[in-house]
């Protein structure tokens, strides 16, 4: 059954593809001997070349759009040493949920049976039905594209209501007295998406304002809600993570620099713990590498950047690069 599964989704998936281009760019497929039409044809004659080119806008490499950026590449453990990528990114992270027609979402669709799976962590409300409503960007991006191969978001969300009455009956009560579904500091609650550019995973992990404003430790419920995640993460072979590196969606006023790094260098090493515990739980044929990718709110300043990046080799340790130099026996 999987494999026809895989057969059918990528035919789709290749069929797609094609009606895209032959749709929106005749010239590039005409090159590609698959059509012959005109791009000219497409367009009235009163279309001037400027609403042309906007009407491809969404054909657009979003990685041109991250003006500040750092890769790392990291070992862990002491005897059985594993190697990751870390990554830190200044972007809005609703970004990488979006439905844009980029080749990121052709190969992300494309992998949606492989076993490198991609998702994204997102801050959500403790009130279940409000994130489901179409004022949230999130909802409104999903409604955006059809979903052609799970339920839809609604549907979804009906199924984690119906898992929150099976486990806590007194939700039912509060249902009855018109209150809505409220889930505690840390919960996480998971939904599917095959036509997101970026991911197939959505986590969505809740938390409040107090975040913000309170003292976090290792111990606090949103960092062991981020261990579950990675739990997962390693579990059903999710290879590529998206995570809020300072736990906020954008950057407040009264939010210091000193603040950003205490809070930065927390969430690091807690991770940092969270993957050498979770490498137990995979044999050594099991075993990959992971692509752990830190979000920081965009718009942030390039002496916060700086600072920010500056913590990742204090924390873990970077793998050694290799310098090849001229022999001069050879």
């Amino acid at each position: 059954i999987r494999s026809d599964q895989k057969r059918e989704f990528y035919s789709w998936i290749k069929n797609t593809y094609e009606d895209l281009l032959k749709d929106s760019c005749p010239n590039s497929i005409g090159n590609a001997k698959t059509n012959s039409l005109d791009q000219n044809d497409d367009f009235p004659a009163n279309i001037s070349n400027e609403e042309k080119e906007n009407s491809f806008s969404d054909f657009v490499d979003i990685s041109d759009e991250f003006e500040m950026q750092e890769s790392y590449t990291i070992n862990l453990g002491s005897q059985l040493k594993t190697t990751h990528n870390l990554r830190l990114i200044a972007a809005n992270m609703l970004k990488f949920c979006s439905n844009v027609l980029t080749p990121h979402r052709i190969q992300t669709a494309m992998s949606l049976y492989s076993n490198s799976l991609s998702a994204i962590v997102l801050l959500a409300d403790e009130s279940l039905t409000s994130s489901a409503t179409t004022k949230s960007d999130f909802a409104k991006m999903i409604m955006n594209s059809s979903e052609n191969h799970f339920p839809e978001l609604h549907s979804q969300f009906e199924l984690i209501k119906a898992d929150l009455n099976r486990l806590k009956p007194a939700n039912e009560q509060n249902q009855k007295n018109g209150q809505n579904y409220r889930l505690k500091m840390g919960d996480v609650y998971i939904t599917r998406h095959s036509n997101l550019s970026e991911a197939h995973v959505i986590f969505h992990i809740v938390a409040d304002d107090s975040i913000r404003h309170a003292e976090i430790n290792s111990r606090h419920p949103v960092i062991l809600g981020l261990r579950n995640i990675l739990k997962i993460a390693y579990i059903y072979d999710i290879s590529n993570i998206y995570l809020p590196l300072l736990l906020l969606d954008k950057m407040y006023e009264d939010i210091t620099i000193q603040w950003c790094l205490k809070r930065a260098e927390l969430i690091l090493k807690c991770v940092k713990g969270f993957m050498i515990e979770m490498s137990s739980l995979l044999s050594i044929s099991d075993s990959e590498n992971k692509t752990i990718q830190f979000v920081v709110p965009k718009g942030i300043s390039q002496e916060l950047f700086t600072a920010l990046s500056s913590i990742f080799p204090t924390v873990f340790r970077l793998s050694n690069p290799l310098f090849l130099t001229k022999n001069d026996n050879i």
